[in-house]
């Protein structure tokens, strides 16, 4: 018999930018943001790419797809996970050079868009679903007895995706929907009265 997960549905949102931006650097920076909140394996090798695609035109633009499913195991619960989905999208994207501070950098020009969906993965293991005797109980359980729990969970995945796409958008400079508080990492890309 297949294992089928209940997924909770918890939200979506997205980042897009037109501007000059390094693609590398931002990679960096959204890859160890899910390592240092517990999202993914610190070793590289575990890590939850499941794909890069790239594509090059004649003319040197290049599109290219990154997918991430990176998840978070509530501690001492093997019945629920958090789960981000993080896409990285770039169309028509090409090296460019700028200075900043008398230097010249390495940079991207292009439309790139960062695609973040969240969920609650329920009976992540099959257990449930898999036993005949348990199968019918399953959805009671978690919609009567662990609905506060839900809630909660349901609230830490929305803050974490709030906080990546709040990073992606400090990134690319954009207005932010929280407060303007001075972040624990310093702010990352470049002011543009630096030039």
């Amino acid at each position: 018999m297949e294992s089928r997960k209940t997924e909770i549905w918890v939200g979506k949102a997205d980042v897009k930018s037109t501007s000059v931006f390094q693609a590398k650097a931002l990679y960096v920076e959204l890859h160890d943001w899910l390592i240092e909140n517990g999202y993914s394996p610190p070793y590289d090798t575990s890590f939850p790419e499941r794909r890069i695609w790239e594509a090059r035109t004649q003319s040197g633009h290049k599109e290219y797809w990154i997918w991430w499913r990176p998840f978070k195991v509530i501690e001492g619960n093997q019945f629920w996970r958090r789960v981000i989905n993080v896409d990285m999208h770039g169309v028509g994207v090409t090296p460019v050079e700028i200075m900043y501070k008398g230097k010249k950098l390495r940079c991207d020009k292009g439309k790139f868009e960062v695609l973040l969906s969240a969920k609650l993965e329920i009976d992540v293991g099959g257990t449930w679903v898999g036993n005949g005797f348990l199968r019918p109980f399953l959805e009671p359980f978690w919609k009567r007895i662990f609905r506060k729990e839900i809630e909660m969970y349901r609230k830490e995945v929305l803050s974490d995706l709030k906080t990546i796409q709040d990073l992606a958008r400090r990134w690319f400079d954009l207005d932010q929907f929280t407060t303007n508080k001075h972040p624990f990492m310093p702010k990352k890309g470049y002011e543009e009265e630096e030039f």
